[in-house]
């Protein structure tokens, strides 16, 4: 009898998509990323939930950001930190911001946020 505990096979890459709308499932969440603040000596990212989209365009105005890009990263495999998942394999994360420039350089390499932005997952793009 099989593992029903063994990993996944993963999924092969697929390159990133620009979209100019998704459409949002009752499972996924929206969150609100800030910019990351620098405190005195510790850093600070507002990240809230937001419930009550149920599409995103180019266009759009949510809190406070005039959606310029969208940006899909496709998820290969699952992924998460404890009991949080954040990677559902075969479904995509989606990066909502004022242009193609912010999102590319939205994050650091050491996880500070530059510019804030809206991120939607998982999101089936088919």
């Amino acid at each position: 009898m099989e593992n029903q505990l063994q990993k996944k096979i993963k999924l092969p890459e697929q390159q990133d998509k620009w979209v100019k709308s998704i459409t949002l499932s009752p499972y996924t969440t929206v969150k609100y990323i800030g910019k990351t603040q620098e405190l005195l000596v510790t850093q600070s990212t507002k990240v809230t939930e937001l419930n009550s989209l149920k599409t995103i365009e180019v266009g759009d105005e949510i809190s406070g950001i005039h959606i310029g890009a969208i940006r899909c990263i496709f998820f290969s495999e699952d992924a998460g930190k404890g009991v949080n998942q954040y990677m559902w394999q075969g479904q995509w994360g989606c990066m909502a911001g004022r242009t193609e420039q912010e999102l590319a350089t939205a994050i650091r390499a050491d996880g500070v946020k530059v510019f804030d932005y809206i991120y939607a997952s998982p999101v089936n793009l088919d």
